[in-house]
């Protein structure tokens, strides 16, 4: 596959590196048999079929393995590995025990180091930052000055950009993104279409959060409706009671902006003032629709988890019978797992 060559050249590591050259045609990467490549310090770094171009640089005691390159000025050292069909590019590094392999990628000027991985179609790029125990997998972006650290994972199509910060044993699953100058830690385990971003710091002194649906987090307020669990019965006695004075004529908006639910009643408009408005305060209601009924609708805040759950069982904006969600919601709080946090089945 490939050669040692004559040429050598010592790094800024003050290492001695050696050029190879191809011995034959490598057509995944474009080369050409006779094409020189890039450096090694020793024929073990490159292995079954792997390639090192450009003038890239595998020393120590990393290995390139399999399908998988390192090219232009990529460095990978110490006893990292790169395989399957990986690819490390541009000036990105990979080093310490970290481990880059199926078809992720790690480019630009990030770093990959520790006992992090990268696997699955992942890409880390820009100046992004992954380092201990942290990983990247399926489909997950990690780049911008992104930094993950300790056992924090990112994986789905999840994204981690801006100079957002994780660490502890969170987890960035789904499509949920965390941007800009959050800093997500602890258990934290954020899902769904979940957006954490501003300046939020989410999971700090709390040992399991979970924030899903389409959660939208950029301040401490918002953090704090996650952070508590509100007795939802009040609700359920709130919607029992308007089943009532509808008959049943009464339906659930879910998947509203940052999981809020809406209420929609067919109902004349002097039932709605005589009854159902007031009975907001009647059961302790006020403080979760303070802005009472509007015509035929009320809306539902500061309830996160409900509507969450109703989000992930019954999808963004739908309209759901209301007795339907009356079922749902008394199934829900008789859960054994009430409030847990899932864990992804491979951490």
């Amino acid at each position: 596959m490939y050669r040692v060559t004559g040429c050598k050249i010592i790094n800024n590591h003050n290492i001695v590196l050696y050029r190879i050259q191809a011995t034959k045609d490598i057509p995944k990467w474009g080369v050409t048999k006779g094409q020189r490549g890039g450096y090694i310090e020793r024929a073990d770094n490159l292995l079954n079929g792997g390639w090192v171009g450009g003038t890239a640089e595998v020393f120590g005691a990393a290995r390139v393995l399999e399908n998988a390159a390192v090219l232009d000025e990529a460095q990978v050292y110490g006893t990292a590995r790169i395989y399957g069909k990986a690819k490390v590019y541009e000036k990105a590094k990979v080093f310490g025990e970290a481990r880059v392999y199926e078809n992720a990628e790690v480019y630009g000027n990030a770093e990959v180091y520790g006992n992090a991985e990268a696997y699955g179609n992942a890409e880390i790029y820009g100046n992004a930052d992954i380092s201990e125990n942290a990983w990247v997998c399926g489909a997950a972006h990690v780049y911008e000055n992104a930094t993950m650290c300790g056992h924090a994972a990112a994986h789905n199509h999840a994204e981690v950009y801006g100079s957002a910060h994780l660490s502890g044993e969170c987890s960035i699953v789904d499509v949920a993104s965390v941007s800009e100058n959050a800093i997500v830690q602890g258990d934290t385990y954020a899902y769904g279409e979940a957006k954490i971003s501003g300046d939020a710091i989410v999971g700090e002194g709390h040992s399991l959060l979970r924030i899903g649906g389409n959660a939208t987090i950029r301040t401490a307020s918002d953090v704090e409706a996650y952070h508590s669990n509100p007795d939802i019965q009040p609700l359920i006695r709130y919607l029992q009671y308007v089943d009532e004075k509808t008959l049943g004529s009464f339906k659930l908006q879910v998947g509203l902006y940052n999981n809020m639910i809406r209420i929609v009643v067919d109902a004349p408009p002097q039932l709605i003032k005589e009854l159902l408005a007031p009975a907001i305060r009647q059961f302790g209601m006020y403080y979760f629709i303070p802005g009472g009924w509007v015509g035929h609708t009320a809306v539902v805040g500061r309830m996160p988890h409900v509507g969450t759950h109703l989000y992930a069982e019954h999808g963004a904006h739908n309209m759901v019978e209301g007795r339907r969600a009356l079922r749902n919601l008394h199934a829900y709080v008789n859960r054994k797992d009430f409030y847990a946090t899932p864990i992804p089945a491979n951490r």
